[in-house]
């Protein structure tokens, strides 16, 4: 953006004293469509000496302006593209929280989800109807006291995670053994010397 006109100095009046009114009439009109053009007129004499000094600090001038104007806009887009980088930092700050909540939620449902899969131990009624269903014998209120003394664990530290799968390894052994019945005297294995030997496979843990 040009200057809308060009700054007369004081010490003009000294230097184009020499100069007749008419002259400096001339040399300003020269001077001024100049600065509006960027064409200079042909003046001759001592006009024209004038006129080149005058010129140069017209120049000088409107390229110090121009740096200025420029500088400022640089300043402008600078902080333009700050106030972009803060808006899309934030908006990512924003989209990074929403991802980790997500996160969060996902891992809450997988907890959920776990504890919604842990092992509930089966009823005497549940086992003594897997056991009919399988006709293998076993006795279902045993196969419950012996498990719920021992806290649902086959050997210290290691919970059942499948009780039906605790009711046919029963079964396998009791097939192994060649004892078609499973039923045993009310008792625990510890008390009952019928039961320790019946299931005497016990000791090693199922």
């Amino acid at each position: 953006m040009a200057m809308s006109g060009f700054i007369c100095h004081d010490d003009y009046l000294q230097k184009t004293a020499k100069l007749t009114d008419e002259e400096v009439g001339r040399l300003f009109r020269a001077l001024m469509r100049y600065h509006a053009t960027g064409v200079a007129d042909e003046v001759e004499g001592l006009e024209s000496i004038a006129f080149d000094f005058i010129r140069e600090d017209i120049d000088r001038t409107e390229a110090a302006y121009k740096a200025k104007c420029e500088k400022n806009r640089n300043n402008r887009l600078s902080a333009l593209n700050n106030d972009r980088q803060q808006s899309s930092t934030t908006v990512n700050d924003r989209a990074q929280k929403e991802k980790e909540k997500e996160k969060e939620k996902d891992k809450d449902k997988d907890k959920e989800s776990k504890q919604q899969k842990r092992f509930k131990p089966p009823t005497t009624a549940e086992v003594a109807a897997y056991c009919q269903e399988r006709n293998n014998g076993i006795d279902p209120e045993y196969f419950v006291n012996y498990y719920a003394a021992r806290g649902w664990e086959l050997k210290p530290g290691q919970k059942v995670k499948d009780w039906r799968a605790c009711v046919r390894t029963w079964e396998n052994h009791n097939k192994e053994r060649g004892d078609n019945n499973g039923r045993v005297a009310s008792g625990n294995c510890a008390d009952n010397g019928g039961a320790r030997s019946k299931y005497s496979f016990l000791d090693s843990g199922v």
